[in-house]
């Protein structure tokens, strides 16, 4: 469904990415890990059109996003849903209001189809009776729940998660993770995850790549993750500090 071909940005002097090639399959879970400054939200911002690439391909279903103009991009972005990594809930609105915004912003619902499609949302990832609750009043756990159930409230094909146990405690974060993996499954979407939480991606990812020095050291499953002898891989996993080579 989505692929990064020969993908490069600088910023002033600073190369982020630098010839990065990944494919994300469609209807999986797709990890894409890497150390904080690595270019993993780049990475993402790239294949929503927030960021074009100096050089390089983003292909959507074989187009190419970077050749868009905006209102065709708006087209390929109703197609995402993304969790942000605090869930960016808007502090002014409760979580009805959160969750319904992508409705009213973008369609011709009537209050009660909008009504019925956010308590669902929130049935989804287990949370009822929280309409009229605000931001400050919930969890860190509580908003990346919130923040999902907004990703999901248009049906889209393909989920984007920003570092998704970010900040949490490790039942906490077991408990997004489960919950990733259930709502991939019940809703048939395709998943993509940047994120430094190994453990995490290794338990719930069916692909991992290894950003590094701007581009994709290795990619496979969990077990060719594991089985790596590749000192930075090794380190990585190990959650060791150093500068490795790519050769």
């Amino acid at each position: 469904m989505i692929r990064l071909v020969d993908v490069a940005k600088s910023f002033g002097a600073q190369q982020v990415l630098d010839g990065l090639d990944l494919d994300i399959p469609d209807g999986k879970i797709t990890c894409l890990l890497g150390r904080s400054g690595s270019g993993k939200s780049v990475t993402l911002k790239h294949i929503i059109g927030l960021i074009k690439p100096d050089r390089g391909q983003v292909l959507i279903d074989g187009e190419d996003i970077t050749q868009l103009d905006d209102r065709a991009i708006n087209r390929v972005r109703s197609r995402f849903g993304v969790l942000f990594q605090d869930g960016a809930l808007f502090d002014s609105l409760n979580v009805f209001e959160n969750i319904a915004f992508p409705l009213i912003e973008h369609t011709k619902l009537k209050a009660a189809e909008i009504r019925e499609q956010v308590e669902r949302a929130l049935a989804a990832v287990g949370l009822e009776r929280v309409e009229e609750k605000m931001p400050s009043e919930l969890s860190g756990g509580m908003r990346k729940r919130v923040g999902l159930a907004r990703a999901i409230i248009r049906n889209p094909d393909v989920i984007l998660y920003d570092e998704p146990t970010s900040g949490l405690d490790p039942l906490m974060t077991d408990n997004i993770n489960r919950l990733i993996v259930d709502t991939q499954r019940r809703f048939h979407l395709t998943n993509f995850i940047i994120s430094h939480d190994v453990q995490a991606a290794l338990r719930t990812a069916d692909k991992i790549a290894v950003l590094f020095k701007g581009r994709i050291l290795l990619e496979g499953g969990p077990d060719d993750i594991r089985a790596s002898a590749h000192p930075f891989v090794r380190a990585f996993l190990e959650g060791k500090q150093g500068d490795f080579d790519i050769n």
